[in-house]
């Protein structure tokens, strides 16, 4: 457990210096696409070093137990729910930022870097892909699997989603959703027993928000 905290460490880092490269010089609303296209490619550095954090992570911290799944619920049926779940999760991250702007008197917001590049190859990697494969193999396995050897599997469920989204602390408005939207993702690993569901909803949540940007 201590070195998935070491690790986890290094990722709110590489967080902040998220942060800071999604806002520093891109205020304009209507930013050139070569300066998009830099801080893309900039985004897109650090999340290789995450990439490059968790190799690390999976090589230190080692195999971890393989837990039986949660409950006896049959995978088609899982799956099929899991999949038409996301719509109603982007729904709820949609409110909850719309909630967020009203009360703090906030200007609706949009995505320059989308804005001025459009959805490339590129920004599919750094925006759904990257995520959906490197946050969920250091979250929801290495960190889960490793809190459910120390304490109960719910538990283990919340507290590795309290830490997906303080990871995000580069984002600190979207914060409280991420920790919201790790739960599920959280309970897609241990009810299949398996990395592909949780990495496909985090796929597609990402996806889906990405297209209505």
């Amino acid at each position: 457990m201590a070195k998935v905290m070491v690790f986890f460490g290094l990722f709110l880092l590489t967080s902040v210096v998220f942060g800071a490269l999604t806002s520093f010089g891109l205020r304009d609303e209507t930013p050139t696409l070569a300066t998009a296209t830099r801080q893309l490619h900039l985004i897109f550095g650090v999340e290789m070093l995450d990439a490059a954090l968790v190799g690390a992570a999976l090589v230190v911290v080692g195999r971890r137990r393989r837990w039986p799944p949660l409950g006896n619920f049959p995978p088609a049926l899982l799956w099929v729910a899991s999949v038409a779940g996301v719509f109603a999760l982007v729904a709820v991250n949609g409110m909850y930022h719309d909630a967020l702007r009203r009360y703090l008197s906030l200007e609706p917001t949009h995505d320059v870097i989308v804005a001025a590049t459009g959805i490339t190859p590129l920004v599919v990697i750094a925006y759904c892909l990257q995520p959906a494969i490197v946050e969920e193999l250091f979250f929801r396995y290495l960190t889960l699997d490793t809190l459910r050897g120390v304490m109960p599997v719910h538990q283990a469920v919340f507290i590795s989603s309290l830490m997906f989204g303080i990871a995000h602390i580069g984002v600190q408005l979207s914060v409280p959703m991420l920790i919201l939207v790790g739960v599920p993702l959280g309970y897609a690993r241990v009810m299949s027993g398996s990395m592909a569901l949780p990495m496909l909803i985090h796929f597609l949540h990402n996806a889906i928000i990405l297209v209505l940007e």
